[in-house]
């Protein structure tokens, strides 16, 4: 979480929080990816996610570096 927040920080956004709830939701959607393929769609639950993409192994950091990237394409007035 620490890339996570400091990208949050440079916003002026309150640091995520651990939420039991939501990490079950997350490993429930996880292991439903690691079972078959992943179509790189975004699910349709309750919670939203980025998805990332690459080749060989990618660090969390890494992931949170490729959203952070794409900040400019965020529209602040539909979200």
């Amino acid at each position: 979480t620490r890339p996570h927040n400091a990208a949050r920080a440079a916003v002026k956004v309150k640091p995520l929080r651990w939420d039991s709830g939501i990490a079950s939701v997350a490993q429930d959607y996880a292991n439903q990816l690691a079972a078959g393929p992943c179509s790189l769609e975004h699910s349709s639950g309750a919670y939203g996610e980025n998805l990332a993409l690459g080749s060989g192994d990618m660090s969390a950091a890494q992931a949170v570096s490729m959203w952070i990237n794409e900040k400019s394409d965020y529209d602040y007035y539909s979200n």
